[in-house]
């Protein structure tokens, strides 16, 4: 009797290891690598207003069902919103991961630049 009970409760035990290591998450962050676009504008033609940030969020479930995400209209969308702003310049992209095991992925995408006018 107290052997089966010695094997269940260490098969018990294996099963809480196991899923706790299969729950553990790890983040970090990391810089998009440069894409080598460039233009030249001369200060006098345009107006800083601020700087301006976003964050969007890609999810994955099991590598098979991926939803969300960023892009650059929702930037955009946001210094228009905040500042009146005609575009976003000096663009920087980031990335955090973080992942729970195999089962689920997430990736916070952090893009962010300067928000300006331009002088007519």
């Amino acid at each position: 009797m107290k052997h089966k009970r010695l094997v269940a409760m260490t098969g018990a035990l294996a099963v809480m290891i196991s899923a706790l290591y299969l729950m553990v998450s790890c983040t970090s962050v990391n810089p998009i690598r440069d894409h080598g676009v460039s233009v030249n504008l001369a200060e006098n033609q345009y107006e800083i207003l601020g700087r301006v940030e976003y964050r969007g969020i890609a999810h994955n479930v099991l590598g098979l069902f991926s939803w969300g995400g960023a892009a650059y209209s929702k930037l955009y969308e946001k210094a228009k919103a905040e500042f009146g702003a005609d575009d976003v310049i000096n663009l920087s992209l980031d990335y955090e991961q973080a992942s729970y095991g195999i089962f689920y992925n997430e990736r916070t995408y952090i893009m962010s630049g300067l928000a300006v006018k331009y002088k007519k």
